[in-house]
């Protein structure tokens, strides 16, 4: 089984910004947080809305593809791969619950789950 074609473009943009990833990767570490870099990069690449419904403007992308998609992230660096997961899979069983777009951005939704794990 293999990912579609109209999803294929999510995927190389996923590649795109592994760079980015890998440099942050002891700040990830040390700081227990993504930086602004990472976060915007990932914003950038719409990687958040990847299990939102088209009608509230997510992708919408297929499990595959969506999997495929945190294993790139992931295998530049795992916490941000489980980061990219954690909010992917918040930002779509909201948007599934509510059936409307969150009011909060992903990056706020990242610094909210942040604090309530107490990371500053």
């Amino acid at each position: 089984m293999s990912i579609s074609d109209s999803d294929r473009p999510l995927l190389d943009e996923a590649r795109k910004i592994v760079p980015v990833i890998r440099e942050a990767r002891d700040f990830v570490e040390q700081q227990r947080r993504l930086p602004a870099s990472v976060l915007a990069a990932l914003h950038e690449a719409r990687l958040f809305r990847m299990m939102i419904p088209r009608d509230v403007e997510g992708l919408q992308v297929d499990p595959l593809t969506s999997t495929k998609v945190v294993e790139a992230i992931a295998a530049a660096d795992g916490a941000t791969g489980r980061w990219t997961f954690d909010i992917r899979e918040r930002a779509g069983l909201s948007c599934r619950r509510t059936a409307a777009p969150s009011r909060r951005s992903p990056e706020q939704q990242l610094r909210r789950i942040s604090r309530r794990r107490g990371h500053r």
